[in-house]
């Protein structure tokens, strides 16, 4: 009797719990049909591989120069991040739309673009899974002082933030950062790929501005989230808002200390590797 009660209770946390309380509309999605175990297993082998058994495996080897991969692994990030951004700027006017709490925005059944604004979000999400890439490549590269605390922090947070954004406020008014991320992240990987492809380019230059810009998407996310947190009459739930406000706050505390350290304590050097969200 009690086994039995024990069991249904796990079922019911396991399983049940995500699909009565998450969104209809993604619960049939890959990813999203039970709890966020899937997206926990990988990240859990991600951070077990880059902490331990990477570092291991390499211990005695020469570091990898994988420069097609890197340059086809680019290409394929520059062609969804555009993807992304350049849809997602139709379908919500450039972002206009996502300060707008009219019902009809903030309802799926009633905005005409509710399946693909979904499939969309589906791509962006999946596309936060194919970037832990970023770090197996600096491991096989032994590049280890490039896996500092903000690039980890950001690969095993933002899986599990857009996770519950999609699982439980899929529209547009949650849509604001990834939008912009999207954009931010195909200038990001055009300028790896750029330098995989051409290393004589000598487009460092550049490091600076695209750090300037992540700093100016989470500005931007922290206001629009913090619109939706005071504005009364915005139909979206304030636990939703207030992860967007946290995880950008995080990320911008995060970024202008990095700013600082490599920008300002040397003027015109580089002290120490970019590290871009």
């Amino acid at each position: 009797m009690i086994t039995s009660k024990v069991t249904r209770v796990l079922i019911y946390y396991w399983h049940d719990f995500w699909q009565i309380n998450g969104s209809q509309h993604t619960s049939s999605l890959t990813f999203f049909n039970s709890g966020p175990w899937v997206v926990l297993f990988i990240l859990g082998c991600y951070l077990l591989f880059i902490k331990v058994y990477g570092p291991k495996i390499m211990k005695h080897r020469e570091p990898f120069k994988l420069k097609k991969l890197l340059l086809l692994y680019n290409i394929v990030l520059v062609y969804l991040s555009a993807y992304v951004f350049v849809k997602g700027s139709l379908i919500s006017r450039f972002g206009l739309d996502a300060w707008n709490c009219r019902k009809e925005i903030y309802d799926l059944n009633i905005f005409p673009f509710t399946q693909k604004y979904i499939h969309l979000t589906w791509i962006y999400y999946f596309s936060k899974l194919i970037e832990l890439a970023d770090t197996v490549f600096f491991v096989f590269r032994k590049k280890q002082r490039q896996i500092n605390n903000l690039h980890i922090i950001h690969h095993t947070t933002v899986p599990i933030s857009v996770w519950i954004g999609l699982k439980f406020s899929p529209n547009l008014l949650y849509s604001f950062f990834p939008w912009i991320n999207a954009g931010i992240h195909s200038l990001m990987y055009t300028y790896y790929g750029l330098t995989a492809l051409a290393p004589s380019l000598n487009i460092n230059r550049w490091k600076k501005y695209l750090t300037l810009a992540q700093i100016g998407q989470f500005i931007l996310a922290i206001v629009h989230s913090a619109y939706l947190i005071i504005n009364p009459n915005c139909p979206f739930p304030i636990s939703a808002a207030i992860n967007t406000f946290a995880n950008a706050l995080l990320f911008l505390s995060l970024f202008l200390a990095y700013y600082r350290s490599s920008y300002k304590a040397i003027k015109g050097k580089i002290n120490g590797p970019l590290d871009l969200i």
